[in-house]
């Protein structure tokens, strides 16, 4: 089998739950877990240890979560640059950018940064970025 791994988003609240095993038929009692909530409405309960190897919060991810998020067109920031109003998200290219000698170029997508006053710079990454596990989805 092939390893696979994902980011999706869910609402989950931390809840026990009773587990019975009809294979042995006996009852194994109470199973810490997760109540979930999927994206398309979809509810199912989850262990906990399934769970946290899966999931992460939304204002605590590392950046490979966080740059999956950004793949799925949301913008994220670190904790301390909230209060700075600072986030980055993905720039795509609506088309290709023309030069005045008739030539054209294709762009790709990018990372950008909105800084606090609302201008829109190129964003370079440091090393302190690339280990935090401080990421947050933004609105």
């Amino acid at each position: 089998m092939e390893k696979y791994i994902g980011l999706k988003m869910v609402e989950a609240e931390r809840k026990n739950n009773w587990i019975d095993n009809p294979i042995h038929e006996q009852t194994v009692g109470w199973n810490e877990g997760y109540n979930v909530i999927c994206e398309d409405g979809y509810e199912v309960w989850i262990a906990k240890e399934k769970f946290e190897k899966t999931y992460r919060r939304v204002d605590n991810m590392s950046l490979g979560f966080a740059i999956e998020a950004l793949k799925k067109g949301l913008a994220v920031c670190r904790k301390e640059w909230l209060a700075k109003k600072m986030r980055i998200c993905l720039y795509i290219p609506i088309d290709n950018m023309g030069i005045k000698d008739g030539t054209s170029f294709l762009q790709t997508s990018y990372i950008v940064m909105k800084i606090g006053d609302n201008k829109i710079v190129p964003w370079n990454i440091s090393q302190a970025d690339i280990l935090a596990d401080d990421w947050q989805i933004v609105e």
